[in-house]
Order: C-alpha cells, then structure tokens, then sequence
C-alpha cells in the first residue's frame, strides 16, 4: 500500500492528519503543496482542498481518495 498526502504546515486538518498516521505507524509520503510542483499535481487533479491522501495498492493500482481528516474512516480503512 502507498499513501501520498497532499498537505501544508499551516493547515491544522493536515498536522491532525499527520499526527493520526505516526501514532498509528502509517508510513506516508508527504507532498506539501507550498512547493509549486506538489500544488500543480493537486490542481490538475481537481482537488482544492487539503489534506487530500490517496491510498493506492501496488499490486491492483486501485487508487482510493481521501479529502480532510475524519479518524473513523481512517481507522475503517487503514487499521
């Protein structure tokens, strides 16, 4: 499994986030959209929300999206 969270340091949705998947020891790739490249992806893919995670499984390539933080899906679908 392969996570990506599109995030910034001053949105208290994304540190919430964050903090969740390291105390749930989660390994994420973090992409913080204040570098243009990471906003650029977020804006082509039509999302203009954050924290926006994708969950993709390596061996199906499904991909399954997630906008903001809500712990109980999190749990549902990562734990």
């Amino acid at each position: 499994m392969k996570i990506t969270v599109y995030s910034s340091d001053t949105c208290p949705h994304c540190v919430s986030l964050k903090k969740w998947l390291k105390n749930n020891q989660i390994d994420y790739i973090e992409k913080n959209v204040k570098k243009a490249k990471f906003a650029e992806e977020l804006q082509n893919k039509g999302i203009k929300v954050i924290p926006y995670m994708t969950i993709e499984d390596e061996n199906t390539k499904e991909v399954d999206s997630f906008v903001g933080f809500n712990p109980k899906i999190l749990a549902e679908r990562l734990l």
